[in-house]
């Protein structure tokens, strides 16, 4: 992976344009031996480098620190650490966010695998200087008609950003400035129980820093849809911490709960899309 100097579109800095910000990518990953090529190899195919790859391994027990290690080997971008104090997601995500030293900080999970022009389009986003954060759309790519769910999701959130006002942040495609996250580093919810939605007590504590977040439909990426494979009630676990971290920072404005209401409606399409893909994968 070639580290390029980010520009403006259409400007260089010999010419002496500003230069856009650094990005550092962090992945939190435990157990994720099965995605670990595919979201590296993604990253590796950026029509601009990332200034830093972070992968946090949260003592996995699959070989997927090893895994990550054998990959970053021949690629001196790529920065492997673990997180060995607690198992979860937050103290994870954490310890990648106080060791990047790039201007904007971006996160994915394992699962994800990003557009050709992801990191391109995202520092452009940052060139705004009243951003503090950003979200783009995400698909499925091992569900049908992957391009379609993109294009729903897009509109999802062009439409929850026009209702509340500002999108919510979404972990598996986001990205926040470092300034801000030093900003509201000692408020962030620790979350030892996982009784939260991360990503969203992320957007909530920047919103009462006023700290403007945006939206970057651009920023394409896609997940697994795994998750849709869970049962019923599995999933409305899943979709419970909505309304709990909103409820636990008292937020009661109802547009803002949206989202696991429409999760909730959407899963009986997914999980039947989820259970066709995986007959036709195993039939191939």
């Amino acid at each position: 992976m070639t580290v390029r100097p980010l520009t403006p579109a259409g400007g260089s800095a010999a010419r002496g344009r500003q230069p856009l910000p650094r990005v550092s990518v962090i992945v939190p990953a435990f157990n994720e031996v099965d995605t670990v090529g595919r979201c590296l190899a993604a990253l590796q195919r950026q029509s601009v480098a990332p200034f830093e790859v972070i992968v946090v391994d949260n003592m996995s027990t699959d070989g997927t620190l090893e895994h990550y290690r054998a990959l970053a080997a021949d690629d001196p971008s790529v920065i492997v650490i673990t997180q060995t104090e607690a198992q979860g997601l937050v103290p994870t995500r954490d310890r990648g966010f106080d060791a990047a030293r790039g201007d904007v900080l971006a996160r994915i999970d394992a699962d994800t695998v990003v557009s050709a022009d992801w990191i391109r389009q995202l520092a452009l986003s940052f060139a705004r200087p009243g951003i503090a954060a950003t979200t783009g759309p995400v698909g499925y790519y091992d569900l049908p008609l992957a391009t379609v769910m993109r294009q729903v999701d897009d509109f999802a959130r062009r439409a929850i950003t026009t209702v509340c006002g500002a999108p919510f942040l979404y972990g598996s495609n986001m990205a926040l400035r470092r300034s801000a996250w030093r900003s509201i580093r000692s408020s962030v919810c620790s979350d030892p129980d996982d009784l939260f939605h991360e990503d969203i007590d992320l957007a909530v504590h920047l919103a009462r820093h006023g700290l403007p977040i945006g939206y970057t439909p651009r920023m394409a990426a896609t997940v697994s849809a795994r998750r849709m494979g869970d049962s019923a009630e599995e999933f409305a676990d899943y979709t419970r911490p909505f309304d709990r971290t909103l409820d636990a920072h008292g937020v009661r404005h109802a547009s803002l709960r949206v989202t696991g209401a429409l999760l909730r409606r959407a899963y009986p399409v997914l999980h039947h899309a989820h259970r066709y893909e995986v007959r036709r994968a195993a039939a191939a």
